[in-house]
């Protein structure tokens, strides 16, 4: 078995906390920069999540593991999975 090395993992556009989330579900590490942000609107304030690298997250393991596209779309049945204070 190879070294450990950190990975790039491609997203779709906002949807780096989903991902996260789904990586981590299925027992990988992640690495997700990220920054709140306070964003007004029509008089109203709210905290927005923004990534430091727009479609981008980090994973570490081994070059064994594929993780080339495996979670860049979601399915429902992912979804399912996810326990309910993670969503």
């Amino acid at each position: 078995m190879s070294a450990p090395a950190w990975y790039a993992v491609h997203t779709n556009a906002r949807k780096e906390p989903l991902v996260d989330r789904l990586l981590k579900h299925q027992g990988f590490d992640t690495l997700f920069l990220h920054f709140t942000n306070i964003v007004k609107h029509a008089g109203r304030s709210s905290q927005v999540i923004r990534p430091y690298f727009n479609r981008y997250l980090f994973t570490y393991g081994y070059t064994d593991i594929d993780v080339a596209g495996r979670y860049s779309q979601p399915t429902r049945q992912h979804l399912r999975n996810l326990p309910n204070d993670r969503l």
